[in-house]
């Protein structure tokens, strides 16, 4: 694992990769009276040339400085964070799978200071830790739509990715589990605003007739995800199906339906909610994840080059083996 401590006084100490150990906190620590927390996360996997590949970790990291100032800590400089994780990935590829299967890897900052008050913390622990995991389930998935409920207030954290964000739909997921659906439709009013943890599009036949890709725009309670952000990238240039980023009204979701105007439902973080046949939901998957905008670390050439998301080659790694 890579971690990193802060202090008011000190700030940033020198990042160092260890094993993976426990954490000791103190009972008072405000973490856990507070939920003073933030994380991230983000995939790697290997290609079939054996070349491992991220999806734009600099704009992940740029989001997790983001998360920092939220929790009135010093952001952790977005590229240094960047290279910190590659020389993790460089000691972990052998457990970077093969695609559609890859290595989880999750950033987290937590407070380390211990009090009862809540005021803005003076030590910090920022680490990284990864685990592989399984692909997922190319099958349609069942939402419920949560009208009583939001992911975040409005005017809240919704901007940036808090443990406390996430922690009080659990036990409305357990409620959705045991009457056989597999998620949540969030809505702000009479709004959508995500699928459970993810942002969402409506690939649909509108009310002219005319067909579009449709995602709900950002605000204050929807996440500005990479994802999100990327699949809007590559849509942009698609004169056929047009891409708008906009309001999208559950009544008109519902109505789209009945009239059967509706083709594809996506989650941008390769979860799929309702869809025409595998074969279109694959190909999807495949558009998005073999694009423009991808980091590539390639052991078969011993060297990697860096994307940036101007589409541009910046760095060159090297890849020991």
């Amino acid at each position: 694992m890579l971690e990193v401590s802060w202090d008011i006084t000190d700030g940033w100490g020198a990042p160092s990769i260890v094993p993976v150990h426990e954490l000791s906190l103190k009972p008072f620590n405000m973490t856990l009276q507070h939920g003073l927390e933030g994380f991230e996360g983000m995939k790697a996997y290997k290609d079939p040339a054996g070349c491992i590949r991220t999806l734009r970790p600099l704009t992940y990291a740029q989001r997790f400085a983001k998360t920092c100032s939220e929790l009135c800590l010093p952001a952790f400089d977005p590229i240094e964070l960047v290279r910190c994780i590659e020389k993790l990935i460089r000691l972990d590829w052998r457990w970077v799978p093969a695609y559609p299967s890859s290595l989880y890897i999750r950033s987290v900052v937590m407070t380390m200071e211990s009090g009862l008050s809540l005021t803005p913390p003076k030590e910090a622990l920022l680490y990284v830790v990864t685990s592989p995991v399984a692909p997922p389930a190319e099958v349609p998935v069942r939402l419920l739509v949560d009208q009583n409920g939001v992911r975040v207030p409005q005017g809240g954290p919704g901007l940036v990715r808090l443990g406390g964000s996430y922690a009080h739909s659990a036990s409305r997921k357990l409620d959705i589990k045991s009457k056989g659906f597999d998620g949540l439709l969030w809505l702000r009013g009479d709004a959508i605003t995500e699928a459970d943890q993810s942002n969402i599009f409506f690939h649909w036949t509108n009310t002219k007739n005319v067909t579009e890709l449709v995602t709900p725009s950002l605000n204050d309670t929807v996440l500005p995800g990479v994802y999100r952000d990327t699949v809007c990238r590559l849509a942009s240039g698609n004169k056929k199906v047009p891409l708008h980023s906009t309001q999208v009204l559950l009544k008109d979701l519902v109505a789209a339906a009945r009239e059967k105007r509706v083709v594809l439902l996506v989650s941008s973080e390769d979860r799929y909610m309702r869809s025409s046949p595998a074969a279109r939901r694959r190909a999807w998957s495949r558009s998005v994840l073999s694009s423009t905008g991808l980091t590539s670390w390639c052991p078969a050439s011993r060297r990697a080059k860096c994307v940036t998301n101007s589409g541009r080659c910046s760095t060159t790694f090297w890849y020991p083996l």
